[in-house]
C-alpha cells in the first residue's frame, strides 16, 4: 500500500516544502515503514508492503517531520488509525454446469486466509442476483457446503449467476472476499414412445396403442392430450412409469381417407414438452347398389340409379366412372356430396347387343371400388313415309295406298 503526506508551510493552503525529510513509522509496534523527501509539491510517500504475518487490527500509522533548523521550520506529524485486514480467498469445488428445475445445486467451498491456512467458524453467504439463496459456517478446515433447491423463486431457465460471499469482519480482522460461478437451468428433454405400426385400419376396427413418456431420468407421470386432425378429443394419463393405454375405435368419428393423431405432453416446471404425430389411412367396403333398365337405344341417354356407402352407411366423397367396354366409350361424374343415392345418364353407343359396364369409384380407400354389369343395347328403326294418294285427307270408303 501507498502512504502519502504533504508538508506545507504556513498552514494547511500554504505552500509546499521541498527536499525535507519525513520518516514514517507504526507507532503501534515503534516500527519504521520507511523514509522519504519531498519533491517540489511537497509530496512525499512510501510503498509499504505488509508482511503476510504482520499483527492484525488497527494501528497509528505516524509521519514525522522532524524540522528544519536552517529554514526555521518547526518539527510536526500527522497520524491516522489504519486497521490491518487479512485477506479471504474462497475457492468453490464440484460447481454443476447444467442443472434442470427442481435439482439441487451442491457444491462446496474452502475459505483460505492470507498465507493459506483455513478459517474456520466463518459465515459465507451464498446470493444469486440480490436474492439470498442459502448461508453456512466453516468448519475446522475451512470447509463450508452448501445444497440449493432450483426453484423458480430465484433460478430462471438460461444462465445464472451464483454469488459466494465472506463479509469483512472488524471484530476479527478479516476481509470481504467473494467468488461467482455461472450454472446453467435448463429443463429435461422429454419423448413420447408408441408401438404403434398400422397404416392402414379398416373402419369398424380397434386397436390398443401403448404410450410411454421418459426423460433421461425414466417414466414420468402426467397427463397427455390426444388429438384426432387437430381436434383435442381425450386426456390420457401416464403411471409411474410412465406408460399408458390408448384405447382406440375407428367408428363414426372416422371418416373415410388420411388422418393423423397427436400425442402432446405440454411439460413442467422440470420437463420440456413434446409431441408425436402418427397418421393412418382409414379403408371400408363400398356397399354398392347398381339399377341399370334391361334395355337402352342406341342414341338415348338411359339412366343409371346408384346406391353408395361406406359399411356405416355414410356417403362416400370422390368420383365415379362407367366405361363401356364393347365400344371404349367413358362416362366420368364427382360423386354428389353428403347423398348415398344418385343417377347418371349414360350416352348409349353402337353397337347393338349385350354390353359390358364396369362402373369404377374414384377413391383410394375403398377395398371394392369397381363393379361389372350389363346392359341390352337395342337400335330403334325408323319409318319414312315415301307415296300417298292422299294430301293429309281422306273420304270414307276411298281406298289409301302408301
Amino acid at each position: 500500500m501507498t502512504i502519502s503526506v504533504t508538508l506545507l508551510q504556513n498552514g494547511t493552503y500554504g505552500d509546499p516544502v521541498t527536499g525535507q525529510r519525513i520518516e514514517f513509522f507504526d507507532q503501534t509496534n515503534n516500527l519504521l515503514l520507511g523514509i522519504d523527501f519531498t519533491d517540489s509539491n511537497g509530496l512525499a510517500s512510501i510503498s509499504w508492503n505488509i508482511p503476510p504475518d504482520y499483527s492484525l487490527g488497527p494501528i497509528i500509522v505516524n509521519a514525522t517531520f522532524h524540522g528544519n533548523e536552517s529554514l526555521f521550520l518547526y518539527p510536526s506529524h500527522q497520524s491516522i488509525i489504519l486497521n490491518i485486514l487479512a485477506s479471504t480467498e474462497i475457492i468453490i469445488y464440484d460447481t454443476p454446469v447444467l442443472l434442470a428445475p427442481g435439482d439441487m445445486l451442491s457444491f462446496s467451498v474452502t475459505l483460505l486466509d492470507d498465507l493459506s491456512n483455513p478459517l474456520s467458524n466463518r459465515l459465507l453467504f451464498v446470493i444469486s442476483d440480490d436474492v439470498l439463496l442459502a448461508s453456512s459456517v466453516t468448519n475446522s478446515t475451512g470447509v463450508a457446503s452448501f445444497s440449493i433447491n432450483c426453484n423458480n423463486s430465484w433460478s430462471t431457465l438460461g444462465e445464472n449467476i451464483i454469488q459466494v460471499v465472506h463479509e469483512r469482519d472488524m471484530s476479527s480482522y478479516y476481509e470481504r472476499a467473494e467468488t461467482l460461478f455461472d450454472v446453467a437451468i435448463q429443463k429435461l428433454e422429454t419423448s413420447i414412445q408408441t408401438n404403434f405400426s398400422l397404416e392402414l385400419i379398416p373402419l369398424g376396427d380397434s386397436f390398443s396403442l401403448e404410450v410411454e413418456l421418459s426423460s433421461t431420468e425414466g417414466g414420468i407421470s402426467s397427463n397427455l392430450e390426444i388429438l384426432f386432425d387437430g381436434h383435442p378429443t381425450t386426456v390420457l394419463n401416464t403411471d409411474y412409469s410412465g406408460n399408458g393405454t390408448l384405447n382406440l375405435a375407428i367408428d363414426e368419428q372416422f371418416s373415410i381417407g388420411h388422418h393423423y393423431l397427436s400425442i402432446i405432453y405440454n411439460g413442467s416446471e422440470r420437463y420440456a414438452g413434446a409431441s408425436l404425430n402418427l397418421e393412418f389411412d382409414v379403408f371400408s367396403p363400398a356397399i354398392i347398389e347398381i339399377i341399370v333398365p334391361s334395355s337402352a337405344v342406341i342414341g338415348s341417354d338411359s339412366e343409371i340409379t346408384i346406391s353408395l356407402c361406406d359399411i356405416l352407411g355414410r356417403p362416400i366423397e370422390g368420383t365415379i366412372s362407367i366405361s363401356d367396354i364393347s365400344n371404349g366409350k367413358n362416362t366420368s361424374r364427382q360423386i354428389p356430396h353428403e347423398t348415398t343415392y344418385f343417377i347418371i345418364e349414360l350416352p348409349i353407343f353402337n353397337p347393338v347387343g349385350l354390353h359390358s359396364l364396369l362402373i369404377v369409384i374414384g377413391n383410394s380407400f375403398m377395398t371394392n371400388n369397381s363393379i361389372m354389369h350389363t346392359i341390352v343395347v337395342w337400335s330403334q328403326p325408323e319409318i319414312i313415309l315415301q307415296h300417298s294418294n292422299t294430301l293429309h285427307f281422306a273420304s270414307l270408303n276411298q281406298e289409301l295406298t302408301f
